[in-house]
């Protein structure tokens, strides 16, 4: 069958109370496919956790800025508080200093992953938030324990702030409405 006789019996077939389709549907070959359901939204608790959880991380950005930053007004506070101070022993602080300002750069990318894998449900990611926040008051302990709130008073205060984020993301996550998520997400 040619174009021109396909055309004259389409026209024909349409005069006989054939019904035909508008030009946006003209050429559609197949129905739209339906919207696919999304999956069970997390309560208001697990959203709250995963926010306060990336500001922890925003938190700890914020920490590893300020050791930078007070690196000089430490040093001076530490050489005033003791002159007598041996250069290996303030090597020794230095090097404690560059260390947690390095470590804080990774844990900050560690709390940004943690929070989007709770949010997803991964009941593992919590039990690893929580070694974190362990980690994180031994760190603030240990630094109490030497009188860094003499000498560090902003790292002390941004360290406190951070903690105190962290404490809130663990009750957060392991509150009712969030444990059932995450028992909902691990059935699937």
């Amino acid at each position: 069958m040619n174009a021109i006789t396909h055309q004259m019996s389409s026209a024909a077939g349409a005069g006989r109370g054939s019904r035909r389709l508008p030009a946006s549907r003209a050429g559609a070959s197949r129905p739209a496919a339906a919207p696919v359901p999304a999956g069970p939204r997390p309560a208001g608790t697990m959203t709250a956790a995963v926010w306060v959880i990336y500001a922890a991380a925003i938190l700890e950005v914020a920490a590893v800025i300020t050791i930078a930053v007070t690196y000089g007004s430490v040093h001076a506070a530490v050489l005033a508080a003791d002159p007598r101070l041996a250069p290996a022993q303030w090597d020794r602080l230095a090097f404690e200093i560059t260390a947690r300002a390095v470590s804080g750069g990774f844990i900050a990318v560690l709390l940004a992953w943690l929070a989007r894998a709770n949010g997803r449900g991964q009941d593992w990611a919590r039990l690893v938030l929580c070694a974190v926040f362990s980690l994180s008051a031994l760190g603030l302990l240990i630094s109490l324990s030497d009188h860094v709130a003499r000498y560090a008073t902003a790292d002390l205060a941004v360290g406190s702030a951070l903690l105190l984020a962290q404490l809130a993301a663990v009750v957060l996550v392991f509150t009712p409405q969030a444990s059932r998520y995450y028992r909902r997400e691990s059935d699937r």
